[in-house]
């Protein structure tokens, strides 16, 4: 049916813009119909909108890139755009809706109604917002077999860059009309796809950082699982900016920032991996690993600001890293580096995964959300984390050797701990037996110096008392002495006295003619 609609176009364009034709469809396939063919522009002149008649209208496709396809016309000013269909009466419903992807700031309207505004609209592009409401269902109720016109009032904003990180394009507008029921169940199984993938890897890859940080922060020598946990929190940071881009980003001028800044995170999180693959193997950077990293700045840059396939640089640069991977664990395994042929495998996987997912991606299309279906989420999961479980396999099986060998040297700590132990409890009764022994010993000699002290306080007091008898002597020696010499005289004088009176008695007894008494008187 496009097809045709677009063989028509191309023949019947003329007709189409001069005359009051319309589109038939005939039927909306589940998958939406896009509006691309049969949309007619027209500037707006002085806040006027313009004539109904199709004479002041050109044709255009709002569906292609604003980039770089849509013509410089419909980018200046305020301009309308307007789409004359009819549904056939094959259809069986009459509530329909629209998915709008665009890249300015736009009214639509059905059949002169209002269905919504995205953005901010004025007549000085510098103050235009453009934004985009990634695919949200418009719903509206029309009669089959009716003509009916819709119509896009917009602006382009100025001054913002583009981007098509993602497999995203920038459109003028793409709208792609939809039965109501069919839109909302697309609608709600991408965006419920998208959520899951992004949140299982961001789940696993939380759970991988805390792994490893903990590895580093109990054993810091492996320092390893440092850099390895990093490159995984950094890669968690990229699938924010990611959800951000897709799920919250409205302003189209923002796009670029988030979508770019995503891409660079994961570039980043590849070099933080290198680093802790030559950390784990202890490698040190030869000229290929200077010549990656010295590769990242210009890579970086031209993500940002190399419009088109710029953003493809990225994913470049991550098989660089894988190629780089696989020569390093070659390297490692010709020298009988344990389990570096695992880090090999891993790096394979990642390169063979990452081809399947881009051969299972529609690249006409550009539209990587509308791709990701279950089989394409798979591949992109397996790409994203074939590597880092390998990395994190060695390093977890290093730890546990790690953790066994401490293990090991602890049980011959705690064995000689015991035995020291043994021998320090046996020197310490030994030395109790010795503090007892020199204890009695003390007792004893203490014993035997109290009575020495004893002994010799009962000398020093007999002495004292001797002393004290002596000087008593000398002292009743001298008294008796001074008391000696008068009894001396005394009985010296008496002896003479006792002799004299002999002698008187003597001289008495004799008779009177002998005695003489002078020598009486004088005795």
């Amino acid at each position: 049916m496009r097809a045709i609609i677009i063989i028509l176009f191309f023949l019947f364009g003329k007709s189409f813009a001069q005359g009051n034709l319309f589109i038939n469809i005939d039927s909306i396939p589940s998958s939406g119909l896009l509006l691309d063919n049969g949309w007619l522009y027209a500037p707006e002149i002085n806040g006027q909108k313009p004539t109904i008649s199709n004479s002041s209208w050109q044709a255009i496709n709002p569906s292609q890139d604003l980039h770089d396809s849509i013509p410089k016309f419909a980018t200046q000013g305020i301009g309308w755009m307007r789409l004359d269909f009819k549904l056939a009466s094959t259809l069986n419903d009459n509530n329909f809706a629209i998915q709008i992807q665009q890249s300015i700031a736009a009214e639509y309207y059905l059949n002169g109604k209002l269905l919504d505004i995205f953005g901010i609209l004025n007549e000085n592009p510098k103050l235009v917002k453009a934004v985009d409401p990634y695919w949200r269902p418009i719903s509206f109720l029309i009669k089959e077999d009716t003509i009916n016109s819709l119509e896009v009032r917009f602006a382009v904003q100025s001054g913002i860059l583009y981007t098509k990180v993602f497999e995203t394009f920038n459109p003028l507008t793409a709208i792609t009309l939809f039965e109501h029921r069919h839109s909302i169940n697309l609608y709600t199984r991408l965006i419920s796809n998208y959520n899951i993938f992004i949140f299982l890897i961001i789940g696993i890859s939380l759970m991988i950082c805390i792994l490893h940080l903990t590895f580093y922060f109990v054993y810091p020598s492996i320092k390893a699982n440092f850099w390895f946990g990093i490159s995984r929190l950094v890669y968690i940071m990229g699938c924010l900016a990611q959800i951000v881009f897709w799920l919250n980003t409205k302003e189209v001028g923002d796009k670029i920032w988030y979508g770019s800044g995503a891409m660079i995170l994961f570039m980043v999180m590849n070099i933080f991996t290198l680093l802790s693959i030559l950390l784990f193997l202890d490698r040190k950077l030869d000229k290929i690993d200077k010549a990656i990293l010295i590769l990242f700045f210009p890579l970086a840059y031209s993500v940002i600001f190399l419009y088109g396939n710029g953003w493809r640089l990225a994913p470049m640069f991550s098989t660089i890293v894988m190629l780089n991977v696989l020569r390093i664990s070659i390297l490692s395994w010709k020298i009988n580096r344990i389990n570096a042929q695992v880090l090999g495998f891993g790096a394979v996987a990642t390169l063979v995964f990452f081809a399947i997912f881009i051969l299972k991606g529609n690249v006409t299309n550009n539209s990587f959300l509308s791709t990701l279906g279950i089989e394409r989420m798979i591949f992109y999961f397996l790409y994203t984390l074939s590597l880092p479980s390998a990395i994190s396999f060695l390093l977890a099986t290093d730890f546990a050797r790690t953790s066994i060998s401490l293990k090991n040297q602890l049980n011959e700590v705690e064995n000689l701990s015991s035995i020291n132990l043994a021998s320090e409890k046996e020197k310490q009764e030994i030395l109790a037996t010795l503090n007892q022994t020199l204890e009695k010993q003390v007792k004893a000699r203490t014993d035997e110096l109290n009575q020495s002290l004893n002994t010799l306080r009962s000398t020093q007091a007999q002495l004292i008392q001797s002393e004290k008898l002596a000087s008593l002597g000398e002292l009743t020696a001298g008294i008796a002495h001074e008391i000696q010499n008068p009894l001396n005289f005394v009985n010296n004088f008496s002896e003479v006295n006792k002799e004299l009176i002999e002698e008187l008695k003597g001289e008495r007894l004799r008779v009177k003619g002998e005695r003489n008494e002078k020598l009486e008187e004088e005795i």
